[in-house]
């Protein structure tokens, strides 16, 4: 998910910011001054897991075609408050604007990370996360029609690993039951779910009769859902998500005060796509970006994840 979000938001960091203003523009003044040159700043910490990759770069002039245009930076790192351990980042030769650490250190659960990155012209990059509590789903489900009778229990990849797709437990058929987690709910500010299918030659689950080929040429393999509260501890997976058979990945991610803010705040990157419904930052004129000397996010989740195999309606 991170580096698809540095992509996207690099090329559509102009008009995002200009979004704001230019219903009072007249039709000479919609063109005005780009934000090239913006820092933007994407790095998601996810609890348990090590330090993850991180990538600063810099906005694009919209009527340039894409490009990884990458500071200098003197030095970046990430810690816990003064005292703690840095843990240091260094450029990655092969990727403008990525940053890697040969640290191994975890992150943990209920702590806050700061973030910054010193460039050569004197710039300076912040920003400041709360990773939230461990988050572990008690059950992924397929429900009954009824929403209440549980049709069959998943297994999970801590039983099973990479099998997990080939268990009775975990084969559903395209629009019977219903997709559920279940869980303990953890003090966040919101959820956000996730689905992907992995066959990327599998064959579509959908009727195509009704779509033209653009139509189908568009649909995406990956989903994202607008912001979800979750208030009951549970979370349910629409149908209209899943376009293809074969193996289907979903994540559920418990995030922080950062990635709620953006994801409410922007339709580009709140999910709200066809399947998901919704569409999250239509009342907001910017995006809420928590980056002290740019754009972006430095945000931190908890995840747990399950895998399913989708077979189509007979």
């Amino acid at each position: 998910m991170s580096s698809r979000f540095a992509r996207g938001i690099l090329a559509i960091v102009p008009a995002l910011l200009l979004s704001g203003c230019a219903a009072k523009r007249d039709a000479g003044e919609l063109f005005g001054p780009s934000e090239a040159g913006t820092l933007v700043l994407d790095a998601i910490l996810t609890v348990g897991r090590p330090m993850p990759d991180l990538y600063l770069m810099e906005a694009l002039d919209p009527s340039q075609p894409f490009v990884a245009n990458a500071p200098d930076v003197i030095s970046m790192e990430i810690n816990q408050g003064e005292g703690s351990s840095r843990v240091t980042y260094q450029p990655v030769v092969e990727v403008r604007g990525r940053f890697k650490t040969n640290s191994t250190a975890i992150i943990l659960p209920e702590t806050r990370y700061y973030f910054q990155a010193l460039l050569a012209d004197g710039r300076e990059v912040r920003a400041t996360t709360v990773t939230p509590p461990a988050f572990d789903v008690t059950r992924w489900v397929l429900l009954e029609e009824d929403s209440e009778t549980v049709r069959q229990t998943f297994r999970t990849y801590e039983q099973n690993g990479d099998f997990v797709y080939e268990q009775p437990e975990n084969q559903v058929t395209y629009a019977e039951g219903l997709l559920e987690a279940q869980f303990t709910r953890p003090d966040v500010p919101a959820f956000q779910v996730s689905i992907e299918s992995l066959d990327l030659d599998s064959e579509l689950v959908i009727d195509p009769d009704f779509l033209s080929d653009e139509q189908i040429a568009d649909l995406e393999r990956t989903q994202s859902s607008p912001a979800i509260a979750g208030d009951e501890g549970t979370l349910r997976l629409p149908w209209l998500a899943i376009y293809y058979e074969g193996r289907y990945r979903l994540r559920a991610y418990a995030i922080d005060e950062n990635w709620y803010d953006l994801i409410r705040t922007s339709p580009d990157f709140g999910g709200g796509g066809p399947g998901f419904g919704g569409s999250a930052g239509d009342s907001f004129e910017r995006p809420l970006f928590r980056v002290e000397g740019g754009i972006g996010l430095f945000g931190s989740a908890s995840v747990d994840s399950v895998g399913f195999y989708v077979h189509p309606r007979p």
